[in-house]
């Protein structure tokens, strides 16, 4: 990358208050935003993850197993939703955990050089700066990456060609942001300087992710970077940023490959004669848009984050992982990707799509786009391999910026006469990372008869998710492609075999029972099985890029899905070390091991599982307050234990609004109740909370249930166990405890009371438990006169309460938990400790856990519900 010198940069920022009213003076035209395709639930995938709070649309394609979410929608139904993608449709690309954040908490930092002193805004205050609305596409560099990977298996899991979506975004210029704060280029000694951008601390496993961009094209107007708060006109989505996010429009774009659909771009003519506005600095992919923007620093230095180096590069084909390691290639600058490069795909005819030979002609479609701000101009489609072309029509949605720049995709669609519909392949290039493949989008087609005896044309995409595409079926014409793109002359044995590693086929292996792998599921004695083989794992959890948690989810249980969604062929030899035997059947009912270790009260339980729903019947129903409502479900059978571990939850689905939904709840009867089970919940109704103006869809569902109504109930759900006397599980791992404290927020007091019930109720456990409730009113404490009850009978009990509004004479707290407040009603911390906790996130995570490490309390000792 070239970089102007410094008093060339003086020169562009001389101009920037004259840009900045021009800016808001001229904003682009924004296009309609579609209809919201609304994530109504959430998806029994999480359940078991940090993920389970995070409503997602069921039908986006999961690419990296159950966790992280790394999703893109069915590109057909992409193109069909039109120029703007509804941001539940939106792909996303997550390196771990969606952060818990809160509007009202939720802060952004901005230091550094030029920064006289640091700058800390709340999302209100950020809101009330300038800000601009314009459409801008956002593609992930990895985009039709398994292609690449059918090919030669890179190093990155396998994105097809959903990795790009287009929104309307709404957010502060940074250049506005930044002269806000005080930034003066004309202030600052000559040299390079550089804009860096972190997400939240202690996000990954690595460290914060972590970007930067020069601060040349930060002060830009013409560079359109965005610190946005909106998406498509309303707050971003957890999995989109929220609160607030980076976006970094992609500009000028060097890679020009001829795709089996071709395209050509409109170079940018500035409105203004202004010769400084000239794109003389590359733009950006959407792995340097940060998400859950926290920090933003001006530096002399690039960022130094592990992921700014790690990820989205571009390296020759001929360094692999190994060789990229050993050689320090991950840093050498010229081959960082920044830029969008020009591409395009065919998304109808869909994979696996039949066309009746009757119909005579069908309309092609697809995307386009390019970056530089350039305008994809015109899209030509190949029949022939190349030897012709015809002209594609496109849309045109996209109004330039008043510095002439387009940000955006393009659809075009073109009508063939089905007969024509016959291609061969082109070559694609391959590198380590599986980075920019932009080859051409080519399509198979036979004709065949379907089901009922009629001509057609099945068509085969290259490599979709699904599986089925012509590059994986081993044909001549992946070989072909191989052998242009990794030198590896014919050599059929070259693509890619994801079968079990050598050592598997041994014969000297022992055979491990399901029961016996289920036994080691905690992080001290973590197995898992894949593709029929067992691995003892514990030794790797340290090391394993994407943290302890992602591993541990699937100890003691078969992984193969998890691990065949993201694993490169590196990772499958790994396993080898690992090995400890093969997985064979359960044991049979009739053998004297299955015998010994059979429970006939496990067998008569109602719960049969997670998503192994039991049908069960509202049998009472009954309103402690306007808005607090009792009931109880009777169990299939009279005499019938429900055969929930205390700590755990159940989920409830119901088909609201014509969608399948779920939600968690904890049940409030007693342990050992057989027949029913019963629910205390808290009816969030719509229009009562500006934030939530649709109210709660499960509670309002429940309100509206009549006695005799039946609803879906399966379990159990969740991640922790009280196993008695003060013994806690969670994630597997056994935490023996003396004392407990607690702090439950509103309905969270459900799981703490199953704890504390079976603490009280055991007068062989001598477990003492300090609670505090916090909620808005007296009247939103459930359960408050059995809690008074239990602390007057219970001397190894207290319990303090705390609220927003206090009725005269409230003798308890008032307000916000604070770190006085804790120290004042619980003891000092000590190793045998553990923390209880369930509430709202901003709760839990800006009062709860900041103020209990503040009294010494340690990350190991918290069990978030």
């Amino acid at each position: 990358m070239t970089h102007p010198p410094h008093n060339e940069g003086r020169c562009r920022s001389s101009f920037s208050t004259l840009l900045l009213y021009m800016a808001f003076k001229l904003s682009p035209q924004v296009p309609t935003a579609p209809e919201p395709v609304r994530a109504t639930s959430t998806d029994a995938r999480d359940d078991d993850t940090a993920d389970k709070w995070v409503q997602r649309l069921p039908g986006m394609i999961r690419l990296t197993g159950r966790h992280p979410f790394n999703a893109e929608p069915h590109t057909k139904e992409l193109v069909d939703a039109g120029f703007i993608t509804p941001a539940a449709m939106h792909y996303v690309r997550n390196h771990g955990p969606v952060p818990k954040l809160a509007w009202d908490d939720h802060r952004i930092t901005v230091t550094g050089l030029g920064v006289a002193e640091p700058q800390v805004l709340s999302m209100d205050e950020l809101v009330a700066l300038p800000n601009r609305t314009l459409p801008v596409t956002l593609v992930c560099a990895g985009n039709r990456r398994k292609e690449v990977n059918v090919t030669r298996q890179s190093k990155g899991f396998s994105w097809g060609s959903g990795a790009v979506s287009t929104s309307i975004w709404t957010g502060v210029p940074l250049h506005v942001l930044l002269r806000h704060c005080g930034v003066d280029p004309d202030a600052l000694e000559p040299g390079q300087y550089w804009v860096n951008f972190d997400g939240p601390d202690g996000e990954l496993p690595k460290g914060i992710y972590g970007t930067s961009i020069p601060l040349l094209k930060a002060l830009d107007p013409a560079q359109d970077v965005l610190v946005a708060f909106k998406q498509n006109h309303e707050r971003l989505l957890p999995d989109h940023g929220f609160p607030v996010r980076l976006i970094i429009p992609g500009t000028q774009s060097n890679i020009h490959i001829h795709t089996h659909t071709r395209t050509y771009i409109h170079e940018p003519q500035p409105y203004y004669s202004l010769s400084f506005l000239s794109p003389l600095l590359a733009g950006y992919i959407g792995g340097r848009m940060i998400k859950w923007l926290t920090r933003i620093t001006i530096s002399r230095q690039e960022s130094q984050s592990f992921y700014h180096f790690h990820d989205n590069r571009v390296l020759p084909s001929s360094v692999d992982q190994e060789r990229a390691d050993n050689e320090g290639w991950w840093r050498k600058p010229e081959y960082i990707i920044n830029d969008l490069n020009l591409n395009s795909a065919i998304t109808h005819p869909t994979h696996d799509e039949e066309i009746p030979l009757k119909k005579g002609t069908y309309k092609l479609q697809g995307y386009a786009y390019c970056g530089g701000g350039r305008q994809v101009q015109r899209m030509e489609v190949s029949l022939d391999d190349g030897k012709s072309w015809e002209l594609a029509q496109l849309s045109s949605e996209e109004y330039p910026t008043e510095h002439g720049r387009f940000w955006c995709w393009r659809i075009w669609n073109l009508d063939v006469d089905i007969l024509r519909l016959n291609t061969q392949p082109r070559d694609l290039t391959w590198n380590v990372l599986g980075m920019m493949n932009n080859s051409w989008f080519r399509l198979t087609t036979a004709v065949s008869l379907n089901d009922r005896q009629q001509p057609v044309v099945r068509i085969k995409h290259p490599a979709p998710i699904a599986p089925g595409g012509w590059m994986e079926a081993g044909a001549d014409e992946t070989v072909n492609v191989q052998a242009k793109t990794t030198g590896t002359g014919s050599g059929r044995s070259h693509v890619e075999d994801k079968s079990v590693p050598s050592i598997a086929q041994r014969k000297d292996l022992s055979v491990i029972t399901r029961e016996e792998l289920a036994r080691h599921n905690s992080k001290t004695d973590c197995w898992i099985a894949v593709k029929g083989q067992v691995y003892d794992v514990t030794p790797y959890l340290q090391e394993h890029p994407g943290g302890v948690a992602a591993i541990v989810m699937n100890a003691g249980k078969d992984a193969t899905e998890d691990f065949e969604a993201i694993h490169s062929k590196r990772a499958w030899a790994m396993l080898d070390e690992y090995l400890v035997g093969t997985l064979g059947a359960s044991l049979t009912s009739s053998s004297p091991e299955a015998s010994a270790i059979a429970a006939p009260k496990e067998a008569a339980v109602a719960l049969q599982g997670k998503n192994r729903a039991i049908k069960c019947k509202l049998v009472f129903k009954e309103y402690e307050s306007p808005d607090v409502l009792r009931i109880r479900f009777g169990l299939p059978q009279p005499d019938q234990p429900l055969g929930l571990p205390v700590g755990m939850h159940i989920g409830l689905r119901a088909v609201i609004n014509g969608e399948s939904t779920k939600r968690q709840y904890t049940p409030v009867s007693d342990g050992d109740a057989k027949g029913h089970v019963e629910l205390l919940v808290k009816v969030y109704r719509a229009n009562q909370h500006p934030r939530f103006p649709d109210g709660g869809l499960m509670s309002q569902h429940l309100d509206r249930m009549s006695l005799g109504d039946c609803i879906d109930i399966d379990g159990p759900l969740g991640h922790i166990t009280y196993e008695g006397p003060g013994c806690i599980r969670q994630l597997g791992e056994d935490v023996h405890v003396k004392h407990f404290v607690a702090v439950a927020g509103g309905t969270g007091i459900t799981p703490v009371v199953q704890v504390l019930r079976a603490v009280l109720e055991n007068p062989c456990d001598t477990t003492r438990f300090s609670l505090i409730y916090a909620a808005r009113v007296p009247e939103d404490l459930l359960l408050r006169e059995e809690l008074d009850a239990w602390a007057e009978q219970y001397e190894q009990f207290t319990v303090h309460y705390t609220v927003d509004v206090p009725p005269p004479d409230w003798p308890y707290s008032v307000g916000f938990l604070t770190a006085e407040m804790l120290a004042a009603n619980f003891p000092e911390a000590t190793k045998d400790m553990g923390a209880l906790i369930c509430g709202p996130p901003p709760m839990v995570n800006f009062a709860v856990k900041p103020n209990l490490e503040k009294l010494g309390y340690t990350e190991d000792q918290f069990f978030i519900f």
